[in-house]
């Protein structure tokens, strides 16, 4: 799974003053590959920020769920959850 940033920075403060939210926020860091890089030129342009069109590429291409609260990553065809 893949976090938006809105997302994870949502965790990470709910988890400073709830522990059972905290606990679920496990992170690992993805390598972003040049593959990704090119997809994002190909995505239609439903989203005007760069790193969250990235976000959208990896997703596809690694068939990764995200987690996030922006419906534009629907327009994308993104399994998106929240």
């Amino acid at each position: 799974m893949l976090l938006d940033s809105h997302t994870f920075l949502w965790a990470l403060n709910e988890g400073a003053s709830n522990p059972e939210t905290g606990n679920l926020l496990l992170t690992s860091l993805l390598d972003i590959p040049v593959a990704h890089c090119h997809a994002v030129s190909s995505l239609p342009y439903h989203h005007q920020d760069p790193f969250d069109r990235l976000l959208a590429a990896q997703a596809i291409g690694d068939n990764l769920d995200l987690i996030g609260a922006d419906p534009i990553f629907d327009c994308y065809g993104v399994r998106r959850i929240w």
